[in-house]
């Protein structure tokens, strides 16, 4: 017995002193896969395809899809998820006439990933360069673009995946399309067109006091109850007089933190989730007569900080920023509707970032360009579904919603290593 009672006061001693060894440093959890959802849209003066494709009045797509880096020097691995797409050949959302869906294939290379939708054969997705046909361009524009005619509109949509709870950056990289003319099946052309990336930096929040001590009396329970399982008494006793109290302590030390770590994944899953909602248009600087506009939706713990950039990992080109925005809800809006008709940017709801419009340089060896980073709590929280509601739903081409690209804002531009 006095052998147990000198162990009991060991136990309670090694307890003690793993229970202190824990910080709000050593309370985050592993990283986890958080799902982000991407919708992007490309619009082109028709006066580029014209002089790409002189003779012809309709195009048909061949493929059309994103490319984002993987040799980022950020945190967390990205991935592009082929169980979630929103498909250019299968909806009438800038296309009157869906054409039954596209192949769609993620394909990995060297230090990037691709995501393409490819046209199936005999069935094209066409385009009309001129205004009066049956799938007209599909935008008016009173920007410095297509004044005079429409713009040319397509579209693709994802779910991508980031493994990290630090750093949320989709780490976009370019669109991709290619088209052909119809009548020719050997005359296509590809284009690509360079993007910048929205990224969420995570600030945890530090752990109360009572949460820590909630999440280390788990832990030295489930310490006890495994020691108590494994272990009968007789055999603690006999432990206590022949085991190294190093050796005690790195068993119990192991249950600690077995039962800590679960203890606060536990209390991570019962902390709701809010969604981000990033817009922004991105125009090359020396292409300005093409638009890519971007819909980026990040899930975010309630109590984390998110802090908002925008990235450049492109060393061939500059590309200007402008119009972002930010919106933030307590409920997942649907990747269909991350688009210019059900969720425009000039809802009162998306609210302006204008530290973020601005032209970010190409990045260097030295580091991949940034901009100004903007803390968005600042945004109070709104129901997507009543948001949802008061928009139209997707109409055909023949009712073309006008947007405003702002293109002939002067911008200030950013040449910062991150």
């Amino acid at each position: 017995m006095q052998s147990f009672k000198r162990f009991r006061k060991q136990l309670a001693f090694l307890l003690l002193i793993g229970s202190a060894v824990f910080s709000a440093s050593s309370s985050n959890a592993q990283d986890v896969s958080r799902t982000v959802f991407v919708n992007t849209d490309v619009i082109i003066d028709p006066a580029v395809l014209i002089n790409l494709f002189p003779t012809a009045t309709q195009l048909a797509v061949v493929q059309i899809g994103g490319i984002v880096r993987i040799d980022d020097s950020g945190v967390g691995v990205v991935d592009i998820d082929s169980t979630g797409v929103y498909d250019p050949f299968a909806t009438n959302y800038l296309n009157n006439r869906p054409v039954g869906g596209s192949q769609f294939q993620v394909t990995p290379s060297t230090n990037q990933i691709s995501g393409l939708f490819t046209e199936k054969p005999g069935q094209p997705l066409l385009l009309d360069l001129y205004s009066g046909g049956t799938n007209s361009p599909a935008y008016n524009n009173d920007g410095t673009n297509c004044k005079v005619s429409r713009c040319v509109a397509l579209h693709y949509g994802y779910y991508q995946t980031i493994n990290s709870n630090t750093e949320l950056n989709p780490s976009f990289l370019r669109s991709l399309i290619e088209l052909r003319d119809p009548r020719n099946p050997n005359t296509s052309r590809l284009r690509q067109y360079t993007m910048v990336s929205p990224k969420l930096t995570i600030v945890s929040p530090r752990l109360s006091a009572v949460t820590q001590l909630l999440a280390v009396t788990q832990g030295l329970s489930s310490a006890v109850t495994q020691l108590s399982k494994l272990t009968p008494i007789s055999t603690v006793t006999q432990l206590s007089q022949v085991t190294p109290i190093s050796a005690v302590s790195q068993r119990i030390s192991s249950a600690v933190t077995q039962g800590f770590s679960s203890a606060v994944t536990q209390l991570s899953q019962l902390t709701p989730t809010e969604y981000y909602t990033v817009y922004s248009e991105y125009t090359d600087p020396q292409r300005p007569q093409v638009t890519t506009t971007n819909w980026t939706q990040f899930p975010v713990k309630r109590g984390e900080t998110p802090i908002l950039s925008f990235t450049n990992s492109s060393s061939d080109n500059s590309v200007r920023i402008s119009n972002a925005r930010a919106l933030r809800s307590t409920t997942q809006i649907p990747l269909a509707q991350l688009n210019s008709i059900n969720l425009p940017p000039t809802i009162r709801n998306f609210q302006a970032v204008p530290s973020a419009n601005v032209t970010l340089s190409r990045s260097t060896l030295s580091g991949i360009t940034t901009t100004p980073a903007v803390n968005l709590n600042f945004l109070t929280a709104v129901n997507a579904n009543l948001v949802l509601q008061n928009q139209n739903q997707i109409p055909s081409l023949n009712q073309n919603q006008i947007r405003n690209f702002n293109q002939n804002q002067t911008l200030p531009t950013i040449n910062r290593s991150r």
